[in-house]
């Protein structure tokens, strides 16, 4: 959303895909998503963010195939004195830098996360409930050929987005 400060205190739905849509973090059996070994390091680096980042609460996620969809929170009463808070965009960034160079360590050497993601300020109750709702639904609805971005507006025409 033009003009919208992401470092301020709120909820941010954010979401990236694996490089070339590659399904390569586990697979869904039955709507229940199985994570492999590169998958558990996706969901341990978006794990992390949390310890390595005072101001950052983790709220729902799922690992999928080829993506995670996540919220996070920007909790400014947990920030140091002096501290460079980070939008979700540059968490993102560190979180998708962190978890490529441990999946090529571990076998995977030509791993990479696409370079756009979705990052949407959650700016209601009833967003936050769709998008968590969403979250939580999307292992059981795998194979939905409708684009994300669709459902988001379909569930809650209240959210801001912005696509980087």
């Amino acid at each position: 959303m033009e003009g919208y400060d992401y470092r301020q205190a709120g909820m941010y739905f954010v979401s990236t895909c694996v490089q070339g849509w590659r399904a390569c973090l586990g697979e869904v059996i039955e709507g229940t998503m199985w994570a492999n070994e590169y998958g558990n390091i996706v969901e341990e680096h978006w794990r992390r963010l949390e310890q390595q980042f005072s101001y950052v609460v983790l709220h729902s996620f799922v690992v999928m195939p080829n993506e995670i969809h996540a919220i996070l929170q920007i909790e400014h009463k947990w920030i140091p004195p002096h501290a460079k808070i980070k939008d979700p965009t540059e968490l993102m960034a560190i979180f998708k830098a962190e978890s490529t160079v441990e999946i090529r360590e571990v076998g995977m050497d030509d791993f990479e996360w696409q370079h756009a993601m979705l990052e949407v300020a959650i700016l209601d109750e009833e967003s936050y409930e769709n998008i968590s709702r969403f979250i939580m639904q999307k292992p059981r609805s795998w194979k939905s050929t409708t684009p994300l971005y669709e459902k988001l507006e379909d569930r809650s025409p209240s959210i801001a987005q912005n696509v980087r």
